[in-house]
């Protein structure tokens, strides 16, 4: 018998949490900068907002779905950057090698993230453009 019951079950983060999460990011960003206070407390403090809009996680929860998020994001940036090259360089128009354009078969058998949202990919672009001459949050 497992010593989890149903209730130790971390739930899957929904898209509006994630959402959420990457708008809270970069709203603690703005106000504390990257030498204000420490990342610990950062991320208490985006816990902390996020329960207050009815998000329950914790900042370690916060803080590993935000290195997951940016680590999908980056492989995925990185394919379409290869994938962009790639069909500049052999004539081909037809973005069929964009991730976007992919079956989930073929992006699992390529080691791409399978599902990615893609609001949710152009948020965390748009922190990213905006962070890119400044220290990133950790």
């Amino acid at each position: 018998m497992s010593r989890f019951t149903r209730s130790r079950i971390i739930p899957d983060w929904s898209l509006h949490e994630m959402l959420t999460l990457i708008l809270e990011i970069d709203a603690v960003y703005d106000e504390h900068g990257s030498n204000t206070i420490s990342s610990h407390q950062k991320w208490n403090i985006i816990a902390d907002h996020l329960i207050a809009l009815n998000i329950c996680r914790n900042s370690f929860q916060c803080r590993g779905k935000w290195d997951s998020l940016l680590f999908e994001y980056r492989v995925i940036k990185d394919w379409e950057s290869r994938s962009r090259y790639q069909t500049a360089s052999t004539s081909r128009s037809n973005g069929d090698d964009s991730y976007w354009c992919l079956k989930a078969d073929k992006r699992k058998d390529l080691k791409l993230p399978i599902e990615f949202n893609r609001e949710l990919f152009g948020l965390i672009e748009g922190f990213v453009i905006k962070r890119s001459s400044k220290p990133k949050i950790t």
